[in-house]
């Protein structure tokens, strides 16, 4: 084992003793666990949803264009049936 390993292994047992010996530490680590996964999910949708991000631009404008073709298919549709 490295020497990154034991310290690992180290912490890891600590803080697993600890929240045996206290239910308080395993409250808290879990409520820490909690918060991570809110603030990945609070990010993702942060950079998915914001105005300026060039991915999510591209695919608006892509289905726009796609959305404009098949309304002008159908627009020539209905006027050939008119006339």
């Amino acid at each position: 084992m490295t020497h990154y390993q034991i310290i690992l292994f180290t912490l890891f047992f600590l803080i697993a003793t600890m929240m045996l010996l206290d239910r308080n530490v395993a409250e808290y680590f879990n409520l820490k666990l909690q918060m991570a996964g809110i603030n990945l999910r609070r990010w993702y949708l942060m950079a998915k949803l914001h105005p300026r991000n060039p991915l999510t631009n591209y695919m608006m404008k892509r289905r726009m264009k796609t959305l404009a073709k098949e309304l002008a298919i159908k627009i020539k549709e209905k006027q050939k049936d008119v006339h």
